[in-house]
């Protein structure tokens, strides 16, 4: 039997940590924080710095004289008698953060030094969106340290009348007086995407006397809200010959896989995902097939008893079904599945002769699924003496609690011959699954060195 390797140990970890979830449940989706969203200098932006100082940067309307070079994407530097302005782009808000978020505000803290301070010398930080026109800055904030530049320029105002936004520190008066000192704005994105690109530009003008002026962005935070970003995987599985299922012939079961939320995630393996079936002792895993996912593989890893050993904390969630049997599924390839998208494979086990019923249980992993939290209080308050976790689901205890488990039952009639009874398969699902349920990185642990099981 093939050896499946399309687990990494990022699973594993992602197991572990949906294990250790249990115990604390997931809260609901809330503000969220990105601790330096990354900048990148673009020359293609505009306004941007310009290798020729003779040239002008367009920035609302108002012309300013370009410095010389590109420097690093958070600190500037200027020499005396130039007025420069420094641009970078902030890296795709897109890429970092789930697609139905909804941006809050961005933050930039920054601090501004010079070794001597002449008049009326000034630095000050905008933020603009790039859209391809000629409307750059961002009006709605709020100083949290120095001076509003829209204010501090009076008159000085674009043809627009918008003013000149953003927050500003310098040796005259209407700036605040003092070049040195901090630079804080936090400015309102709530009616922007996070398809939108912004960017980040620094004025340095040191032409009235000041020496060594330096600007230094500290950090940037960006809030967003991910209420309606929806990770959601849904399961179900079906005997698929209830008609000619049998003591001693074979069972075959379809498991589907499908996204119920709105966001993306892997058929297995990645992104903190896997795919286990637990079986009960009359049936024995041999084959599996599947046009959706034509790579996947499977793995008969033992019973629970085998997988876990004499360890109670591990196997609690199937203390009363240890000599089930622990099969584990993956795809090299592991596909991804869209919001609204299925997935099938067709698992097939032999049936034991002396089976009077056969219990199949799936469970898909995936660790940043809300429902996975409604296992905390189910395991918690689990003892030995009590019913397990297939004990619950086959009662029908926690139905529609969760929707990434599915358990499919038959019990075989007494004559013990073929027959056309159907099974009856109840759809759960709970974020976590096996992880939830006990299947933690020292499971992984003990696979390996027990069942030569390799991850990668």
């Amino acid at each position: 039997m093939r050896r499946i390797r399309v687990f990494s140990l990022v699973a594993a970890g992602a197991i572990l940590a949906a294990q250790l979830a249990v115990a604390v449940p997931i809260a609901n989706a809330a503000p969220q924080t990105i601790n330096n969203p990354g900048l990148t200098y673009d020359g293609s932006d505009d306004p941007v710095l310009n290798d020729n100082p003779n040239t002008t940067a367009t920035f609302g309307g108002i012309g300013i004289n370009s410095g010389v070079g590109t420097v690093g994407p958070t600190a500037t530097a200027s020499d005396s008698n130039v007025n420069q302005t420094y641009t970078w782009r902030l890296n795709s808000l897109a890429d970092q953060m789930c697609s139905q978020a909804t941006l809050t505000s961005l933050r930039i803290q920054a601090n501004v030094a010079a070794d001597t301070e002449g008049d009326p010398d000034l630095s000050a930080i905008f933020l603009y969106r790039i859209d391809g026109s000629d409307v750059y800055a961002l009006g709605d904030y709020t100083i949290n340290s120095g001076t509003d530049y829209s204010t501090a320029t009076g008159g000085f105002t674009p043809p627009d009348g918008d003013g000149l936004y953003g927050v500003v520190r310098g040796s005259a008066v209407e700036f605040g007086g003092s070049l040195a000192g901090a630079l804080d704005a936090t400015w309102d994105l709530s009616s922007f995407s996070p398809t939108d690109t912004f960017g980040i530009m620094i004025q340095q003008d040191s032409q009235d006397g000041s020496v060594n002026l330096q600007t230094t962005i500290s950090t940037i935070d960006l809030e967003y809200d991910d209420a309606n970003c929806v990770v959601d995987a849904a399961a179900t599985k079906t005997l698929l010959n209830p008609s000619s299922v049998h003591p001693g012939g074979t069972a075959t079961y379809e498991v589907t896989l499908t996204n119920s939320g709105t966001e993306p995630f892997s058929f297995n393996g990645q992104g903190g995902s896997g795919i286990f079936d637990l079986p009960a002792e009359g049936l024995t895993y041999q084959s599996v097939t599947s046009t959706d996912v034509p790579d996947i593989e499977c793995q008969d890893l033992g019973t629970v008893q085998d997988v876990f050993g004499n360890d109670p904390q591990l196997s609690m969630p199937y203390h009363n079904h240890l000599q089930s049997k622990m099969v584990i599924c993956g795809s090299p390839a592991s596909p991804m599945l869209n919001p609204g998208e299925s997935r099938s494979f067709q698992i097939t086990f032999a049936v034991s002769p002396g089976a009077t019923r056969i219990t199949n249980m799936f469970t898909y992993i995936l660790d940043s699924d809300n429902d996975f939290s409604a296992f905390g209080p189910i395991l918690g308050s689990m003892t030995i003496d009590g019913p397990d976790m297939v004990d619950l689901l086959l009662s029908g205890e926690i139905a529609n609690l969760v929707n990434n488990i599915s358990v499919s039952d038959y019990t075989f009639p007494t004559s013990s011959q073929p027959t056309s009874l159907a099974s009856s398969g109840s759809q759960l699902v709970g974020y976590g699954g096996m992880a939830g349920l006990g299947f933690g990185a020292i499971g992984f642990a003990v696979l390996r060195r027990r069942r030569n099981f390799s991850v990668r």
